[in-house]
C-alpha cells in the first residue's frame, strides 16, 4: 500500500493508532488499522486477524473498505480529488468518504441514495 498517512499521525499523537519504524526508517500501522484506517464493517473482520484481501461478510474486502480522505493542498479553500471515480472539488478544507457497507462505491450522482458515506453534501461540490 506504500507509505502510510495514518502512522505519520501516530508516530505525531495525531490519532490513536499502533505503529512500528520500518528497516528503511519509515513507519507502518501495524494494529487494527495496519491496512490503513478501515470503516466499521472492514475492522470487524481485521479485529479477527484478517488481511486486506479478506472478505468482508457484508461485501467487498477489506482493502474495499479503507476510508479515503483529500485534503486542500493549497489553501483555496477547495479539496480536487478523485471520489468514486469522478474528479471533483469540494468546498472544503479536508472530505472523507467510505464505500459503505456493501464494499462498492456508487456514481457520484447516486449520492443520498446509496449506502457509500461522505463528509461532504453535494451543495459543497463544485460545478
Amino acid at each position: 500500500l506504500g507509505p502510510q498517512p495514518g502512522a505519520a499521525l501516530a508516530r505525531r499523537g495525531g490519532v490513536s493508532l499502533s505503529y512500528r519504524q520500518t528497516a528503511a526508517g519509515g513507519y507502518e500501522l501495524t494494529g487494527q488499522d495496519r491496512f490503513g484506517v478501515v470503516d466499521p464493517w472492514g475492522a470487524e473482520v481485521t479485529r479477527r486477524g484478517g488481511s486486506e484481501s479478506s472478505s468482508v461478510p457484508t461485501g467487498g474486502t477489506v482493502r474495499d473498505h479503507v476510508i479515503r480522505y483529500a485534503i486542500d493542498r493549497d489553501g483555496s479553500g477547495v479539496v480536487e480529488a478523485d471520489v468514486c471515480g469522478e474528479r471533483i472539488k469540494v468546498r472544503s478544507n479536508a472530505i472523507v468518504w467510505s464505500c459503505g457497507p456493501d464494499g462498492k462505491f456508487q456514481p457520484l450522482r447516486d449520492m443520498g441514495r446509496s449506502d457509500d458515506i461522505f463528509s461532504f453534501n453535494i451543495g459543497q461540490i463544485q460545478k
